[in-house]
């Protein structure tokens, strides 16, 4: 089992959980749709949480019930999970550049690949498309388009993003530090189940419901 605490998450990752978890209590269908596709956009299937009453109520059809964990918590698959590789067209790259997530109706392209090492082949497209992984973007992390080195660029807050041209190209990704790999890949997994999981039961604490 992996524990949160075995990880060193970086700044950015805790915010993020930070905001995910401020979201998911807010009881705001448009928040909580939004945690979610967030939480899709990392590579996460499942959230746990203690009440999950007021996310079954707005989330529609971003989730549904998994059962329950030992302790009694309920787990909730995600039904549009991320994959750790998604390939943004134009338009919705431009948008994942500038918002701190994506919206619950976006429609990546998932790409047949895993983290860390990365390597794929795209076809030629439009100016501005990107790949987007589901980790983030900090130091250790190279990519190479047909054998030379890119740029770097983030997407939705601070996910790895490599900015891709028209032409069709190799593409490969990897990280360059092997002992912290296995973290990185982990890491908003991880994060994202101990902010969700150490939610209060908001009926209970505001007497409400």
């Amino acid at each position: 089992a992996v524990r949160s605490d075995d990880l060193a998450p970086t700044s950015s990752a805790v915010a993020w959980s930070q905001r995910l978890d401020r979201q998911l209590r807010s009881g705001d269908p448009q928040q909580v749709r939004t945690a979610l596709a967030a939480a899709a956009a990392r590579g996460a299937e499942f959230v746990v949480v203690r009440d999950p009453g007021d996310v079954l109520r707005v989330a529609g059809d971003l989730v549904a019930e998994h059962g329950s964990t030992g302790d009694g918590r309920t787990a909730l698959r995600l039904q549009r999970p991320g994959s750790p590789v998604a390939l943004l067209g134009p338009d919705l790259a431009r948008k994942a550049r500038s918002e701190p997530a994506p919206d619950p109706r976006d429609r990546p392209l998932e790409v047949p690949a895993d983290l860390p090492n990365v390597s794929v082949w795209v076809s030629d497209g439009g100016a501005g498309r990107a790949l987007v992984l589901a980790t983030e973007n900090e130091p250790g992390w190279r990519a190479w388009v047909d054998g030379r080195e890119a740029p770097l660029a983030t997407a939705w807050g601070n996910q790895l993003a490599v900015p891709l041209p028209q032409r069709a190209s190799e593409v490969r990704i990897g990280y360059t530090e092997a002992p912290r790999t296995a973290l990185l890949v982990l890491q908003a997994a991880v994060v994202l189940f101990t902010a969700v999981a150490a939610l209060p039961l908001r009926g209970r604490a505001t007497g409400r419901r």
